[in-house]
């Protein structure tokens, strides 16, 4: 109401106002899914695949080989470690933090 008070078009309503109010949710939705997306994948590969890392975690366990499923568990970590900077870096470029979480200069 404001906006349209002050003179901007919908397009300027859509993009400055609604998309800016709605990146958090955007983005922390992003967050969540990404993080489940590399779950359900090497859950998957664990359970039907024939190569992924989830596949070499499930051989080398059943061979007992301790040392080599730590590290595809190591592997899949840094992949989501990665995968979780690069979603707050896009974060940090949209500015999509709550107004309540920024600091004040």
């Amino acid at each position: 109401e404001l906006a349209r008070a002050l003179g901007a078009t919908r397009l300027q309503i859509l993009h400055q106002v609604m998309l800016r109010l709605a990146l958090p949710g955007i983005v922390s939705g992003l967050r969540v899914g990404t993080s489940l997306v590399i779950i359900s994948v090497v859950q998957s590969e664990m359970l039907s695949s024939v190569d992924g890392i989830g596949f070499l975690i499930s051989y080398h366990r059943s061979l007992f080989n301790v040392g080599q499923v730590y590290l595809g568990i190591i592997l899949v970590l840094i992949a989501a470690a990665m995968v979780n900077l690069a979603v707050s870096a896009l974060e940090r470029y949209l500015g999509a933090r709550p107004a309540a979480v920024q600091a004040v200069p």
